[in-house]
């Protein structure tokens, strides 16, 4: 057995299911390090939360959770109308339950607690960024040296069509902008590339009939993300294909040169241009088949 890949996960777990789905993936994988979690967007302590307790359920307690950035640097946060406001005044979490209210999580400074990280696993740490990059973003302007210290940082977002403005980068444009002029090592997955992984009804049916308590969690926020959108979306497993190309072999990528819009009427697009010295790795198209198949085999048999 090779040495695992060592891992912080950025995510904005909560709303669509996709990234609870990644974590899943990641905490079943043999092949993966989680060294620490953090959340970022609209309410991050309830996200840390949900994150904690399906840490919990899956008996992996000794992982860090660290609630980040809630406010973008410019741009009016997002809200759909069926979402409430919480006691506290952010807004409530879609998949967030009265059972995560007491679950612990650490609230230091994010920069700092990304830069812990960085610098534990100097050379050898894979950041994951499922979400927008306010808090990548953040500890780049406070640790601009540490870019060369990780090994890489694998992007969901953008889109090769500049004309769609992918939801993780339109949240935080400003952010996006900093990460991407960043010199950092940028693997990035489009939703062009994503939005084909497609979780079928059978599959689903595969985890409803599973009786780990992690996946059981899983699934009734995915009960409950099917419901918000009254069954007109697809559980389309945006994070854990992006999760699978630091895994697997499925994935076709090429270097372009990628610079992200902040003006008015083009926030959160993508310029890209085919770029032998460009700037990001972008992924072109995964074998989305096999990788349906080595997460169903990871999550619900543990064999891969």
């Amino acid at each position: 057995m090779t040495d695992k890949i060592n891992v912080l996960i950025d995510t904005d777990i909560g709303d669509d299911i996709d990234d609870a789905f990644a974590i899943l993936l990641a905490l079943k994988s043999k092949k993966i390090d989680i060294k620490a979690i953090s959340t970022v967007y609209r309410n991050a302590a309830q996200r840390a939360q949900i994150t904690r307790q399906l840490l919990n359920k899956l008996n992996c307690v000794d992982i860090e959770v660290c609630a980040g950035i809630d406010e973008p640097f410019c741009e009016p946060l997002k809200m759909y109308s069926f979402e409430r406001i919480d006691k506290n005044g952010k807004i409530q979490i879609p998949h967030f339950m009265p059972s995560m209210e007491y679950e612990k999580y650490l609230k230091d400074d994010i920069a700092d607690f990304i830069e812990k990280h960085v610098q534990k696993q100097q050379n050898e740490l894979t950041i994951l960024a499922l979400g927008p990059l306010t808090n990548i973003a953040i500890w780049i302007k406070k640790y601009p040296d540490s870019i060369e210290r990780i090994k890489e940082l694998v992007i969901m977002g953008g889109s090769y069509n500049y004309n769609r403005k992918e939801w993780n980068f339109r949240c935080d444009p400003e952010a996006a902008e900093i990460v991407m002029d960043s010199k950092i090592n940028i693997k990035l997955i489009p939703i062009d590339v994503t939005e084909k992984c497609i979780l079928e009804q059978h599959m689903i049916d595969q985890f409803y009939n599973s009786q780990d308590e992690g996946i059981m969690l899983v699934t009734a926020m995915m009960k409950k993300y099917l419901k918000d959108f009254e069954y007109s979306r697809p559980v389309c497993l945006h994070d854990p294909l992006t999760l699978g190309s630091i895994l697997e072999d499925f994935y076709v990528f090429e270097r372009y040169y990628c610079s992200v819009m902040t003006d008015k009427d083009c926030r959160g697009s993508v310029k890209m241009a085919l770029d032998d010295n460009g700037n990001v790795q972008v992924c072109k198209s995964a074998d989305i088949e096999k990788f349906l198949h080595y997460m169903l085999d990871c999550c619900l048999h543990q064999s891969a």
